[in-house]
């Protein structure tokens, strides 16, 4: 984190990037999430649908202290391949979700 780095309101904040990156044993993900500069940390729910649209995994991040985050996700029914759905939403406690990203992996190897 760069301290020089200018700061946003909450209004103002956003998910700049999500990328997802599995991992070669099809098991699991790792994420990838940028957010905009802030100067109170949000909340950010992570969630991991199947091939079927089946929501099999969920993340939070409550107020995190970086605006990039990494975190791995485990995939449950691991032996499923196919394109998944990843969706993160943005919000403050106590207000509507004010930014949300997907992204479209595909996983093509079962252990």
């Amino acid at each position: 984190m760069d301290p020089n780095e200018l700061r946003h309101p909450p209004e103002d904040i956003r998910i700049s990037s999500l990328q997802v990156e599995p991992y070669p044993d099809g098991r699991k993900i790792h994420v990838l999430l940028q957010l905009t500069p802030f100067q109170k940390p949000p909340c950010i729910e992570l969630t991991l649908l199947d091939p079927s649209g089946e929501e099999i995994g969920t993340a939070s991040i409550i107020e995190p202290s970086r605006w990039k985050q990494e975190i791995t996700m485990h995939i449950k029914n691991s032996d499923t391949i196919g394109e998944f759905s990843l969706s993160a939403s943005l919000f403050y406690p106590d207000k509507e979700v004010q930014d949300i990203q997907s992204i479209i992996f595909k996983i093509l190897k079962a252990p």
